[in-house]
């Protein structure tokens, strides 16, 4: 019994001696690979070919960033604040901190805001605003960003009913603008 148990220790040291020599080369391979082997992303940035392959397998629609979640957190964040009546996530923006350079409406680059983006709007029920621009504020964190509360207008008249997608744009820039799906809307009373 004692000579099994030897054996199987002996086999599992050899074992992880290997594993760990592997991991360890994998790991220099992909240090140097990255560092020499280059690619250039659509802004033109050289990046390396790991880092593009790793960013663009895991993170361009990253598989830990569930939307259903991540809506209900930013539901939770916001209901602090009284008369929420509605958060919009945005899924297409012309924003120059998340698409250097504006090039009009792109589909949002979740490695880039990796917690999404969202327009959250206080005060009446959606239904009852009868003016086409509702005021709401930006919520979204950007890498080695604040959270913003810059004000942003949607392009709306929700007395004529309220459309699946909406238009938005900055108070004090009206060439950025957003679209953006309802996934909260205060119940009217």
């Amino acid at each position: 019994m004692s000579l099994l148990i030897q054996k199987i220790k002996s086999f599992s040291g050899s074992a992880l001696k290997i594993f760990l020599i592997i991991l360890s080369s994998t790991l220099v391979i992909s240090i140097v690979a990255n560092y020499f082997i280059r690619t250039t992303n659509p802004q033109g940035i050289s990046e390396g070919i790991v880092f593009s392959y790793i960013k663009d397998t895991f993170f361009q629609k990253p598989p830990f960033f569930n939307e259903l979640d991540n809506d209900h957190n930013i539901l939770e964040d916001q209901k602090i604040f009284p008369g929420l009546s509605a958060i919009f996530r945005v899924e297409k923006t012309n924003i120059y901190e998340i698409k250097e350079y504006g090039d009009g409406l792109k589909p949002l680059d979740y490695w880039k805001v990796p917690n999404g983006f969202y327009l959250c709007t206080y005060g009446p029920d959606l239904t009852e605003i009868p003016y086409p621009e509702a005021t709401g504020y930006m919520k979204t964190v950007l890498q080695g960003y604040r959270t913003t509360k810059n004000i942003w207008l949607i392009e709306e008249d929700f007395t004529k009913g309220i459309p699946s997608i909406v238009k938005a744009f900055r108070e004090d820039n009206q060439s950025i603008i957003a679209e953006a799906k309802i996934v909260y809307q205060r119940k009217a009373k």
